[in-house]
Formats: structure tokens, C-alpha cells, sequence
């Protein structure tokens, strides 16, 4: 059952408030993602928590992001993005999610490369992601809260700062990228992978 304190937050975007069902969709770590159906269509509905701030997640980035996205043709529409309800409405797409397995089918390179060259040739994104340049700010948290690192993991310190150092030397050109390539973040549409 969804949470009254969600369904309340959907309010906020006109479209929604119609809406004839609303069921939770499975994965998302950082944000609720409801599958939204109105008499007219459905949508899907992103909810972030507070407590992915935590991982310096910029929910506005995201939002000007996931537009340049859909413009790419590599990801669906965004329809209403509301700041203060932590929301972002995009359209539903009606496929399957991947599996782990799907993208390790190899028949499947060729679909995963063209979707991820529509996105690197679409509109710039408002914001560079340098892991090199996060991963101290993770290790802080993951420090702070007395989380378990894996084991050796501050043996490759040195390492770390040194590859960033090589980077820096010669910057190479960006472009937009997902960066989050779990097979769940795949759907296959049938004649397009989003």
C-alpha cells in the first residue's frame, strides 16, 4: 500500500490529480517511482527522499538533465518537475525492464550502444559528474556514519589521486552520459531501448 504522505505529494501536477490508479514500480534507490494512470495516459512519478542528499544528488541538475535526455530521443519526456514535493513526472514508457542477463546478451551490444550514442550526441547537461571528484565526499559519509568500507579499500588512496592527476594533465571533451547503467534502468520498448 502507497503511503498517504506520496499520493499527497502527486497533488502538486495538475495531470495527477485525475489519476484512476497508482502503483509503486520496483528499484529505484535514492527516489519512490509510482506508475501514475490517468484517464488520459500514464505517467511516472519520481518521489526523492531527503536522504539522498546525502549523496549529493542535485535534484535540479537532474531535472534539466533528464529534459536534454527525452530531447536526445534517448530517454522519456518530462512533463512537471515540482522542487519543494521532490517530484519529477515523466512519461511512461510501456516495455519490459531489463535484466542483468539482457545485457549480457550479446546481441544486445549494438542496442545498448546506439541509445547510449543518441544520449552522448544530445543536448549538453547542466552539470559535469567526476567520481574522482566525489569519492571523497562518499568516503566522509561512509566515515562519519561508520559504515564498513571493503576491505583495503584506502590502500588505493594513492592510486586514486594519481589517476585524477593523469586526467587533469590532458582534459579530455564531455558529453551527456547516464552513468547509472544497471540493466534496471534499461526498457525495452521493443523498437527502441530507453
Amino acid at each position: 500500500m502507497i503511503e498517504e504522505d506520496l499520493l499527497a505529494r502527486l497533488d502538486s501536477v495538475d495531470v495527477l490529480r485525475n489519476r484512476l490508479t497508482v502503483e509503486e514500480l520496483a528499484g529505484g534507490l535514492t527516489n519512490v517511482n509510482l506508475k501514475v494512470t490517468t484517464p488520459q495516459r500514464a505517467y511516472v512519478a519520481r518521489l526523492s527522499s531527503e536522504q539522498s542528499s546525502l549523496l549529493a544528488i542535485d535534484r535540479a541538475a537532474e531535472h534539466s538533465n533528464s529534459r536534454a535526455a527525452a530531447e536526445s530521443g534517448a530517454a522519456p519526456g518530462v512533463l512537471a518537475f515540482v522542487p519543494n514535493e521532490s517530484l519529477l513526472v515523466v512519461e511512461f514508457v510501456e516495455g519490459r525492464t531489463w535484466t542483468e542477463q539482457d545485457v549480457l546478451n550479446p546481441a544486445n551490444a549494438l542496442r545498448i550502444g546506439a541509445v547510449c550514442r543518441k544520449l552522448h550526441s544530445g543536448p549538453r547537461f547542466v552539470n559535469d559528474f567526476n567520481m574522482l571528484q566525489l569519492q571523497p565526499h562518499y568516503l566522509s559519509i561512509v566515515q562519519q556514519r561508520g559504515f564498513r568500507l571493503p576491505e583495503r579499500y584506502l590502500d588505493f588512496t594513492e592510486q586514486t589521486h594519481a589517476i585524477a592527476e593523469a586526467l587533469a594533465v590532458q582534459p579530455v571533451a564531455t558529453v551527456p552520459c547516464n552513468n547509472d547503467l544497471l540493466a534496471a534502468n534499461f526498457i525495452d520498448a521493443g523498437d527502441q531501448l530507453w
